[in-house]
């Protein structure tokens, strides 16, 4: 969930532990009049996040190892280059 964080300060989003999960409840509000709607309801799916999570570490650290690749390599060049 994008922004989770910021909308959990503002109060735009709340859990709820139920017997088969956590359901996030994101408020909602009329656009005319500025009332409280009926809010949005979402399943949390545990399994799924912690699979995006673990997604997302592998492809950083993949990112993060060919820029020290290509640091080194840098660094490398820059000394063969150097006048002895």
């Amino acid at each position: 969930m994008k922004n989770y964080k910021k909308l959990k300060a503002t109060g735009v989003i709340t859990l709820a532990a139920t017997d088969q999960g956590v359901i996030v409840q994101r408020a909602k509000w009329d656009a005319d009049t500025g009332e409280s709607v009926t809010p949005e309801l979402t399943a949390v799916d545990e399994k799924a996040l912690a699979a995006e999570k673990a997604t997302l570490q592998a492809d950083i650290a993949a990112q993060v190892a060919d820029i020290d690749a290509l640091l080194a390599d840098a660094d490398k060049a820059k000394k063969a280059k150097k006048p002895k």
